[in-house]
């Protein structure tokens, strides 16, 4: 057809070396017509094996990225760090916002997280990519108004303007905390009541404090 219409030939194909076996070439070529009306190839041929176990290669980390951000419970953001806008979520982040996927990808950091905005916001920023990576709980606001504690850690990307957060629900956490710290306050609240003296044994040295 190329030859018919002396349109450009462009072809990746496969071939057998005698020495180096099996490997990739990539051919380009433009005809012209010769005075007895035959086509006339003008192009060249490389050898694009190495760039295509590289392209098989990040198909494959990125197969690899995506099972994993399947498989977490925890939610996921890709941020664009400058204008905080989401690039990407998971279906946890999803699930935990209240958001479908295309609402949250109209949306940035401050329209989700209470406790970081405007220059606080800047400031976070900036201490991640100088700490180089970055822990930190901080609050959501869910589709339904809900406010729900999160614990955030986030990674910059090396070489790129994106940020790395995965969001964790510690509701359960924080109750468990305030259980706990509601069952001390009763038990001294008694102990003070009942007026009675309280102190530790230790039966292996007779020691009491």
């Amino acid at each position: 057809a190329s030859a018919q219409r002396l349109t450009l030939w462009q072809e990746t194909f496969r071939l057998c070396h005698p020495a180096r076996g099996i490997g990739w070439s990539e051919g380009m070529a433009s005809p012209s017509r010769m005075a007895d009306g035959g086509p006339l190839w003008h192009g060249f041929m490389n050898d694009v094996t190495e760039r295509k176990a590289l392209d098989a290669a990040l198909q494959e980390a990125g197969a690899r990225y995506a099972n994993l951000l399947r498989a977490t419970k925890d939610g996921f953001w890709l941020v664009e760090a400058g204008s905080g806008r989401l690039l990407d979520v998971n279906d946890a982040a999803v699930s935990l916002s209240g958001y479908t996927r295309e609402e949250m990808l109209t949306l940035r950091v401050t329209d989700l997280d209470i406790d970081f905005q405007g220059e606080k916001y800047i400031a976070q920023i900036q201490r991640i990519r100088a700490a180089g990576w970055g822990l930190f709980e901080s609050r959501i606001r869910q589709k339904d108004g809900r406010i729900i504690p999160v614990e955030v850690s986030v990674i910059p990307e090396v070489g790129d303007h994106k940020i790395l957060a995965f969001i964790r629900d510690i509701s359960e956490r924080r109750r468990a905390e305030q259980a706990l710290r509601d069952s001390e306050f009763r038990w001294h609240f008694a102990i003070e009541g009942a007026g009675d003296g309280l102190w530790d044994w230790d039966v292996a040295s007779g020691i009491c404090f």
